[in-house]
């Protein structure tokens, strides 16, 4: 989508796809990483002795949820969360302290301004049924592209991201295979 600045990249059906890539891993959560790599898309990593990378969550109210779970296990991991004033707010709810930005045009900083400074480094922006295409999360995302940052749009690829990130930090990752070594059921 990085080839076609301000396209929406919400899932549709609409054909809009520049490639394909698949990930190979024995957990669905690693395949998930691989792929988003192949993709280019590099989900950061906590690493000690620097800034923790900041994620950016705007959930839509239906993937709210499942969103704050995932997000209580990334902090745990070592990630710092930011979040729209919605998904703060639920975010507070179960416990978490998230630092929070302002709505679009409803003062400063807002996800815009965030995303521009650098501030954060993945953002997961969901959209519910019936959310305005060319409102605020257009922009989000359109600007996410613009500034090369790592997003994520569906509450499955969030948990899959999640699951992934929680094994690649534990240290378990299985060597790379071959293709003749998967076939044989490595």
């Amino acid at each position: 989508f990085a080839r076609f600045p301000g396209a929406e990249i919400v899932l549709s059906p609409e054909m809009k796809s520049t490639g394909e890539v698949m990930g190979l891993a024995p957990t669905p959560g690693l395949a998930y990483l691989k792929s988003q790599l192949a993709a280019g898309t590099s989900l950061p990593l906590p690493e000690p002795g620097r800034p923790a990378p900041t994620v950016l969550l705007s959930l839509c109210d239906a993937d709210k949820p499942a969103g704050v779970a995932a997000a209580k296990r990334l902090a745990a991991l070592g990630y710092a969360l930011c979040a729209t004033r919605g998904t703060a707010t639920a975010l507070w709810d179960a416990g978490l302290t998230p630092a929070a930005c302002f709505r679009l045009g409803e003062g400063r900083p807002d996800a815009l301004d965030l995303i521009r400074a650098g501030a954060v480094h993945w953002i997961v922006n969901t959209a519910g049924p019936g959310d305005d295409r060319l409102g605020d999360g257009l922009r989000i995302r359109a600007e996410t592209l613009r500034c090369a940052r790592a997003v994520t749009t569906l509450l499955q690829g969030f948990l899959a991201a999640v699951d992934g990130l929680t094994e690649r930090l534990s240290g378990t990752l299985p060597p790379p295979l071959t293709l003749q070594e998967l076939a044989a059921g490595h």
